[in-house]
């Protein structure tokens, strides 16, 4: 992807940012990576994306998980912890970090693989240090 493409931001860049930078590039066919909280509000993010699809993204994520959640808890069925989502043009893979936020990975169709899963472990254990200082 054109480095130039990420740069169009409606936000200053945060640590968060650049923890979430260290995604890009794990797979070919990267689009976004969005941190947000159980609203679907972004915090952050780094993205290919337009900013106001990112944040739409994580809005509309936020919306089939916290659904999942609330079916899953009337159901007593666990807690949802991710959440994979295939469809025709794009994946993604969407986390619960707890303490109601979020990580979203975005990429086109049929390019999540085991090296995102380890990169996520790695980009959840930073945020959660820049988090508590």
């Amino acid at each position: 992807m054109d480095d130039a493409m990420e740069q169009h931001r409606d936000m200053e860049r945060s640590a968060f940012a650049e923890i979430l930078s260290h995604i890009d590039g794990v797979c070919p066919g990267f689009l976004a990576a969005i941190f947000y909280d159980g609203e679907g509000e972004t915090i952050d993010y780094h993205s290919y994306l337009d900013p106001y699809d990112t944040r739409l993204a994580a809005a509309h994520i936020g919306v089939v998980v916290a659904s999942a959640s609330r079916r899953f808890d009337a159901l007593a069925m666990g807690k949802v912890e991710q959440i994979e989502i295939h469809a025709t043009s794009l994946d993604s893979i969407t986390v619960s970090m707890g303490e109601g936020l979020f990580l979203s990975v975005i990429v086109t169709a049929g390019h999540l693989n085991q090296l995102i899963y380890r990169r996520l472990i790695e980009v959840i254990r930073d945020i959660r240090t820049e988090i508590n200082g």
